[in-house]
């Protein structure tokens, strides 16, 4: 990381996706959302070596 940048192989792959489902569950959890079944969220890393 430089200058606030990440540098290097999968720096721009899935993460902005996985950002992007976290902040929804992030707006669902502070609106008191209440799924009707159990929600799991699973997250794979190292694609890229």
């Amino acid at each position: 990381m430089a200058d606030g940048y990440l540098y290097g192989r999968g720096t721009l792959d899935d993460k902005l996706s996985v950002l992007g489902q976290l902040e929804a569950v992030d707006y669902l959890l502070q609106s008191n959302f209440q799924p009707e079944r159990t929600v799991l969220l699973a997250f794979g890393q190292d694609e890229e070596t």
